[in-house]
C-alpha cells in the first residue's frame, strides 16, 4: 500500500477512535450505540482475499461515513435531551430562586417554570414571566403539569419543602419525576448543615446520588476552601455530587437585577454604548446614569460567564 494512503487511513482511524471516546457517553440511546459499534467494526474489518488498495479505499470511505454519522448523531441526541430539575433546600436565603431564574432558565429557554412558594421571594419577584405558582401540598397538580412538559424547572421554597415531601410521598416513584435535584448551599454554617439535611431527605426517599447536585453559592474565590464540609461529606458518603467547577460567585449584580427586574441578557445585550453616551451627554445627571449603567454591565459580564460555566458543570 502506498505510504501516503496508509498515513491517510491511519489518521482517519485515530480520528474515529478519538470521536468514539469523546461521544460514547452522549450517545445514550441503545440503538445508536449498537449502530456505532457496527459502523466501527465495518470500518476496521479486513478481508485477506481482497486487494490491499481496495481495502484501503473502502476503509477510508467507511471511516469518513462513520465520523460524519457520529457527529450528526451527537447533534440529534443533544437536541433531544430533556430535563426536569427541582431546586430545593430546607434552608431559606441560599439562592434557590436566583439559581432557578438566572442559572437554569436562560439555558433552558423552553422549560416550564413552577414556583412552589407561599411566603418568600419567587422568580416572579425577579422579573420572570410565565411562572406557575403552586403550594407544596398540591404535588398532584404539579405531577399533572409535569407530564405535559419535556423540560421543567421547579423552584421549591423552604416554607413549602416539608409539605412538598409529604405530598410527594403519597405517589408511587414520585422521586423519579425529576432528573436532577439542585441544592444551592452557602458558606454560612446553618445553611450548609440544612443543605446536607436536604441531601439526606432525598436519599431517604430513594433519589439516586448522581441526581442530587450540590451547588455552592456566594463564593468569593474557591468553593472547596470556603465550604470544605460539604466536599468532605460528599467524599465520605457519596450520597450526592459536587464539583469545584459548578458554583456561583458572590456578586452585588444579583441585587441590582432584582431591583430592576431585569435579566443578564437585558442588561448586557441591549446594544447600547453607555460609555459613549456618558462621555457625550451634556446633562450631568444623565451622564451619571449612563456611567452607572456602564458600570453594572461590566460587572454583569464575568458573572454571566460564571453562570455559563456553572451550568455546564452542573448538568454534565
Amino acid at each position: 500500500m502506498p505510504q501516503r494512503a496508509l498515513y491517510s487511513v491511519n489518521r482517519l482511524e485515530e480520528k474515529r477512535k478519538a470521536i468514539v471516546k469523546m461521544f460514547w457517553k452522549p450517545l445514550k440511546n441503545r440503538k445508536t450505540r449498537a449502530l456505532l459499534l457496527l459502523t466501527c467494526e465495518c470500518a476496521t474489518r479486513r478481508k485477506p482475499q481482497a486487494r490491499r488498495e481496495e481495502i484501503a479505499s473502502r476503509r477510508k470511505e467507511i471511516l469518513l461515513m462513520s465520523i460524519n454519522w457520529i457527529s450528526a448523531s451527537l447533534t440529534t441526541n443533544s437536541s433531544e435531551v430533556h430535563m426536569k430539575i427541582a431546586v430545593l433546600n430546607y434552608s431559606g436565603s441560599v439562592g434557590k430562586t436566583v439559581a432557578a431564574h438566572h442559572l437554569l432558565k436562560p439555558r433552558m429557554p423552553d422549560a416550564a417554570f413552577f414556583s412552589v412558594e407561599t411566603i418568600n421571594q419567587s422568580a416572579s419577584d425577579l422579573g420572570a414571566s410565565e411562572v406557575s405558582q403552586l403550594q407544596g401540598k398540591k404535588f398532584g397538580e404539579l405531577l399533572e403539569a409535569l407530564v405535559l412538559e419535556d423540560d421543567a424547572i421547579v423552584d421549591i421554597g423552604a416554607s413549602n419543602i416539608e409539605s412538598f415531601f409529604e405530598s410527594m410521598s403519597r405517589f408511587s416513584d414520585s422521586e423519579r419525576e425529576f432528573d436532577v435535584y439542585v441544592i444551592p448551599v452557602t458558606p454560612d454554617q446553618k445553611a450548609w448543615q440544612e443543605s446536607l439535611k436536604t441531601v439526606e431527605a432525598l436519599s431517604n426517599i430513594g433519589v439516586d446520588s448522581g441526581s442530587i447536585r450540590l451547588l455552592p453559592n456566594r463564593i468569593v474565590a474557591d468553593p472547596a476552601d470556603e465550604i470544605p464540609a460539604i466536599f468532605n461529606y460528599v467524599k465520605k458518603t457519596k450520597k450526592a455530587r459536587i464539583t469545584a467547577e459548578a458554583y456561583l460567585f458572590e456578586s452585588e449584580i444579583y441585587g441590582y437585577l432584582a431591583a430592576k427586574r431585569m435579566s443578564f441578557t437585558e442588561l448586557i445585550d441591549d446594544g447600547i454604548d453607555h460609555r459613549a453616551l456618558a462621555k457625550s451627554e451634556i446633562d450631568p445627571e444623565k451622564a451619571k446614569d449612563y456611567a452607572r449603567m456602564y458600570r453594572w454591565k461590566k460587572l454583569a459580564i464575568p458573572v454571566r460567564n460564571n453562570l455559563d460555566d456553572a451550568y455546564t458543570a452542573l448538568v454534565a
